[in-house]
């Protein structure tokens, strides 16, 4: 008898939590914003075009773009420039894009009534991610892409490899595509944060919106940054938890405060390394 109450106890208790509100979660939708830099020529050369630095940029864009945990920034995108990109932006890194290196040769393979022209690029170029509040390196490394085209002639009609892109954007993809696991992986292990951009008594104006994942009622956690952000969570500070309770636009969240940290909030709201991350009681930031 005993067992059959304690049994009918706990199914009206889980009738009851089940017609509780649920606390909003949209963590794993999240979306860190990442700031592409334009692509800087370090050859000496002055033979790379304003196309193919434009291209470039856009392979890394379109590299983010394939999942759905980040929202690359570009200066063409946002028509701004990218300094301060945390403050500003709210973003979380930064990738900087430098070639080092082009070379492009040609050959030409004559022969009766015909000839061949083979074209070959190769490049070298680093990648660099770092994190877009403490400026510090959180990983750099150096690629190479190698890419070649044939174009034929016939009685002096002309037949090429069929390509969307010169002999230059694919040895640049060549190049990124080499490196893009380690890459992601770098971003991968990264917490969800965005920057506050405005504190009215106790609403905050948040640099991130619902194209980055916010939902209305999303509690989220202020926290001041602890030691290094590089490779996974640092320790840092939870200051307060605020609820999400209007979008201004489709990048900008209004939050309001609904509990005070350990911290308090006295100090919070001039000093230095404050942001929003997401609020996760089970994990650290």
């Amino acid at each position: 008898m005993k067992r059959l109450q304690a049994l009918t106890a706990a199914f009206v208790a889980a009738l009851f939590l089940a017609t509780l509100p649920a606390a909003a979660d949209n963590s794993a939708a999240l979306r860190n914003r990442i700031a592409v830099s334009d692509i800087a020529d370090r050859t000496g050369t002055k033979t790379l075009t304003p196309d193919f630095l434009k291209s470039g940029q856009e392979a890394v864009v379109a590299l983010l773009d394939q999942k759905s945990r980040y929202r690359p920034l570009t200066r063409d995108l946002l028509q701004s420039d990218l300094d301060d990109p945390f403050s500003r932006l709210g973003a979380d890194a930064t990738i900087g894009i430098v070639i080092q290196e082009i070379n492009k040769t040609s050959e030409v393979d004559k022969g009766f009534l015909k000839r061949k022209k083979t074209e070959t690029a190769s490049i070298r170029v680093e990648f660099t991610v770092s994190d877009a509040q403490t400026g510090s390196v959180i990983y750099q490394v150096t690629a190479d892409g190698n890419s070649q085209a044939d174009s034929k002639t016939i009685l002096g009609l002309g037949k090429k490899d069929e390509k969307l892109l010169t002999i230059e954007d694919r040895a640049f993809n060549a190049a990124l595509e080499a490196v893009s696991g380690r890459l992601l992986e770098k971003l991968d292990v990264r917490p969800w944060r965005t920057s506050i951009r405005n504190i009215d008594g106790d609403r905050l104006l948040l640099s991130a919106g619902d194209r980055d994942g916010l939902q209305l009622g999303d509690r989220l956690a202020v926290v001041r940054r602890g030691l290094a952000m590089g490779e996974g969570p640092a320790p840092v500070d939870w200051l307060a938890t605020v609820e999400v309770e209007t979008f201004n636009s489709d990048s900008r969240a209004v939050a309001r405060l609904v509990e005070d940290g350990i911290a308090g909030v006295g100090d919070w709201r001039t000093s230095q390394g404050v942001y929003v991350t997401r609020l996760d009681p089970s994990k650290p930031f």
